[in-house]
């Protein structure tokens, strides 16, 4: 059994008390991602939580000090008896990758244990069921975790949450990633030369995001893809206030005779770049795709800045798997607390499978 202590962070105020160590904890461990960040979660929190959702970080503890953090929230569901589903902050809203439990290197079996002795134990009657998504296949908090509730027999449900593809940006002499084929650089060099015909091309970088390049993407968004964007400006605006010289997000944007015609938004992380965020004129020049080019300048100064990678994370969009070399694959975990409303929405979903595979 962990020695590890457990205490419930349920409001906004006693989540800015966890800011200074949450972020030095994700840093020294094997999770760290844009998604976990305090800034980035802190003001989903203020953006995304609502009346039937409430706060319940769980923060673990040795000797006064931080070794581990579950950042989760409770969300009620159902009628005259709620049920409550334990989530990761982040999700659904926010489109958040790579969620996890994130500890000290070397803590997680602890993390884990401590985790699962709370659910069952002095937390047992706060919550009816556990499910977490957006987990990384390779999460070790996630294999101690199922590793303890194999060990006591109790009933869990994996199934595949997204994959994330993802581009290797080592490169030839020509500054293209090796793994891009011919065909990928004969149809950029293609396009690019129809580009040119219609104006002077621009491809610009913003380094360091403000509320200002902020505003600018998100009216091109707007413009682009005729949604409204309100949470997601909401949530980058947040993030940004929060952080220090512009959190690790940049801009990229494509422009034919000044005029927009592409933009992307990306985190950076450790040597990688996260796209999360892409917008096109679809309707510039129906024979081309100007996403493609604006990605394959946008992957040519990422090599030459020095990252190593382009993780273009959840969804099946084309363009992401015309580029990609790999991915990476993301987990849902379900637990069911043994209770009656717990059990019965269980059961409900195995019959629910069960009927598919009658009916097939």
């Amino acid at each position: 059994m962990s020695n590890l202590s457990v205490t419930v962070i349920d409001s906004p105020a006693k989540l800015q008390g966890l800011a200074l160590s949450w972020n030095e904890l994700l840093e020294a461990s094997v999770s760290d991602s844009p998604f976990l960040r305090w800034e980035w979660l802190a003001t989903w929190v203020e953006c995304c939580l609502g009346k039937k959702r409430s706060l319940f970080v769980l923060s673990f503890e040795e000797k006064g000090r931080v070794a581990g953090i579950a950042p989760f929230f409770l969300e009620m569901s159902g009628g005259v008896l709620p049920r409550r589903t334990i989530r990761f902050l982040g999700t659904p809203e926010g489109g958040s990758d790579y969620l996890d439990v994130f500890c000290r290197r070397g803590r997680e079996t602890e993390v884990a244990d401590a985790l699962y002795h709370y659910l069952v134990g002095e937390g047992r009657g706060r919550w009816d069921v556990l499910h977490l998504q957006d987990i990384p296949a390779e999460s070790v908090f996630l294999l101690r975790f199922l590793n303890r509730v194999d060990e006591v027999g109790k009933y869990y449900e994996i199934t595949p949450g997204a994959f994330c593809p993802v581009l290797d940006l080592a490169s030839d002499r020509e500054g293209w990633p090796l793994a891009a084929t011919p065909g990928c650089k004969k149809k950029f060099h293609k396009e690019l030369a129809i580009l040119e015909r219609e104006g002077a091309v621009s491809h610009r970088v913003e380094e360091e995001a403000d509320a200002a390049s902020l505003e600018r993407f998100f009216a091109f968004y707007r413009q682009a893809t005729g949604r409204t964007s309100e949470v997601l400006h909401r949530l980058l605006a947040g993030y940004l206030e929060r952080c220090e010289k512009g959190g690790g997000v940049s801009i990229d944007a494509l422009a034919v005779g000044g005029r927009d015609i592409a933009s992307l938004l990306h985190f950076r992380c450790h040597g990688s770049l996260f796209l999360y965020l892409v917008a096109v004129d679809k309707d510039f020049n129906p024979r081309i795709s100007v996403g493609h080019l604006l990605l394959g300048h946008c992957i040519v100064s990422a090599r030459e800045a020095g990252y190593r990678r382009c993780d273009f994370l959840k969804g099946d969009e084309g363009y992401k798997f015309f580029w990609a070399t790999g991915g990476r694959r993301t987990l849902q975990l379900r637990l069911w607390r043994k209770s009656p409303l717990a059990l019965s929405a269980g059961c409900w979903r195995m019959a629910r499978h069960a009927g598919k595979l009658l009916l097939r």
